[in-house]
C-alpha cells in the first residue's frame, strides 16, 4: 500500500513537471528564460551564486538583528560570513574582516544586553529572545516566498530576461538555503541548538534561558553592577530548589555561580555551598565539560580559609586522567587556577599565550579585549598562609 502511494506521488508530480515545461516552453517562457541565461557569461555565475549565498545569511541575521532592535535590545555585533559589525566599549561601531571566520558559514547576532535589574526585566529579555529567536528562520521563509513571486512576475509580464535569469539563480540559492536553514533550525544536540530549538528552549527550559543571558552579558559593553548582582541572586534562588546535574547547563551554570561569589568579597555562600558539595572532582576533572568547574571548587576553599582541602583538591586534580581535553588547554587552566591560589606567578604565561586565548573564544575573539581578559586572569584570591607539618625518619 505505502508502496503503491509512493509511486502516484513520483506519478503526479512527473505528470505536473511535464504540464508545466510545456507550458512554459510552448508560450515562450522557456526561451526567455535561457536566453536571459545565456547572456551571462560562464565566469560570473560562481561571482552571482556567492553573492546570492551572501544575501541569504544576510537576510537571515537581519531578521534576528531587527527582532531585537524591535524588542528595544541594542546590538553588540552582527557576523556575516567573514565581516563583521561590532560595536566598541566607546559605543563607535567598527567594521573588520576575518578570513578565518569563513569556517562558520553563517552568521550571528551578538545582543548588547543592558540593566537587568527585576524579575519584569528579566522576563522581558527572555521573551524579546525567544522572539529574536524565531525571527530568523521566519525572515527566511518570508524572503524565499518574496524571491519567488518577483521572479515570475518578471519572468511573466516583463521581456527583461537578463533580470528575469538573475532571479531565477537568486530563487534557486535562496530555496536550496532556506531549506537548509530550516533543517539545521531545528538541529539538537549537547551543544548546539538551532534556532527552534532554542526558541522552544528559551520559553520552556529555565536552566537555558538563565545560561544564555548570563553568557551574552559577559560580552555586553554596558557595565552595569546592578545587573551583575541581579543576575547572581537570580541564579543563587535558581539552585536552591533546582536539581543538579552533569549536564552541561548546569556544569557551566555553575561555574558561572562561583565565579560570581569569587569576585565578590560581600556576597555570602548561599546556595554555593550546595554546589560544593553535590559534585565529584573526581568525575569533574576527568570530564569533558567540568574540568574548570573543579578548579573554581578548590578556589572556593582557598577563598573560604581552608587552604589545605584546596591543595588536596588542587592536586586531586592534577592525577585526574582527562582524555576529552587537549593538553594545552589543560595546561592553561592549570596555571590559571595556581596562579590564583598564589602558588606561583603565571602573568609572563598569559602574556606569552594570548593567541590561544583568543583562539578559545573563536568568531567571539573580536569582542573581547584581551589585555582586559589577562588583567583579570593576573588577580588572586586574598593569600592564606597554610602550614604543614614534616616528618624525617633519621
Amino acid at each position: 500500500m505505502k508502496k503503491t502511494r509512493k509511486y502516484l506521488i513520483l506519478i503526479g508530480f512527473a505528470a505536473i513537471l511535464g504540464f508545466t515545461f510545456s507550458f512554459l516552453k510552448h508560450n515562450g517562457y522557456w526561451f526567455k528564460l535561457t536566453s536571459g541565461l545565456k547572456t551571462i557569461k560562464w565566469y560570473l555565475y560562481p561571482v552571482i551564486i556567492l553573492f546570492n549565498f551572501f544575501i541569504v545569511i544576510l537576510i537571515h541575521e537581519l531578521g534576528h538583528l531587527f527582532s531585537f532592535v524591535l524588542n528595544k535590545i541594542k546590538i553588540r555585533a552582527l557576523y556575516v560570513l567573514v565581516f563583521v559589525l561590532m560595536r566598541k566599549e566607546n559605543d563607535k561601531w567598527k567594521f573588520k574582516i576575518y578570513p578565518k571566520h569563513i569556517k562558520l558559514l553563517g552568521g550571528i547576532v551578538v545582543p548588547n544586553i543592558g540593566e537587568i535589574k527585576t524579575e519584569e526585566d528579566f522576563n522581558k529579555i527572555r521573551t524579546a529572545f525567544s522572539n529574536a529567536l524565531i525571527a530568523g528562520p521566519r525572515t527566511s521563509v518570508g524572503y524565499l516566498i518574496l524571491s519567488i513571486i518577483v521572479f515570475i512576475l518578471i519572468w511573466f509580464l516583463t521581456n527583461l530576461n537578463l533580470l528575469a535569469a538573475l532571479l531565477f539563480i537568486n530563487a534557486v540559492i535562496t530555496s536550496l538555503m532556506t531549506v537548509l536553514i530550516v533543517l539545521t533550525s531545528k538541529v539538537n544536540t549537547n551543544e548546539i541548538y538551532g534556532d527552534y530549538v532554542a526558541y522552544d528552549k528559551f520559553i520552556n527550559d529555565d536552566r537555558f534561558a538563565l545560561l544564555q543571558l548570563i553568557q551574552y552579558r559577559s560580552f555586553s559593553t554596558i557595565e552595569d553592577e546592578e545587573t551583575d548582582k541581579f543576575l547572581y541572586d537570580y541564579l543563587t534562588n535558581f539552585y536552591k530548589s533546582s536539581t543538579l546535574s552533569y549536564h552541561l547547563f548546569d556544569l557551566v551554570l555553575a561555574s558561572n555561580l562561583l565565579n560570581f561569589y569569587l569576585e565578590d568579597e560581600n556576597i555570602e555562600n548561599s546556595s554555593v555551598n550546595r554546589v560544593i558539595n553535590y559534585y565529584s572532582i573526581n568525575r569533574l576533572a576527568s570530564s569533558k565539560n567540568g574540568l574548570e568547574l573543579a578548579y573554581l571548587i578548590s578556589a572556593y576553599y582557598y577563598k573560604n580559609n581552608n587552604a589545605e582541602k584546596a591543595f588536596q583538591t588542587f592536586k586531586l586534580i592534577q592525577v585526574s586522567n582527562n582524555k576529552h581535553i587537549d593538553e594545552d588547554k589543560q595546561l592553561f587552566l592549570f596555571k590559571q587556577y595556581e596562579h590564583m591560589l598564589n602558588l606561583n606567578n603565571n602573568e609572563k604565561y598569559f602574556s606569552e599565550n594570548k593567541t590561544m586565548m583568543l583562539e578559545e573564544l573563536f568568531i567571539l575573539a573580536p569582542l573581547v579585549n584581551v589585555d582586559e581578559m589577562i588583567k583579570d586572569m593576573s588577580k588572586t584570591l586574598t593569600f592564606v598562609e597554610y602550614k604543614t607539618e614534616l616528618y624525617c625518619n633519621l
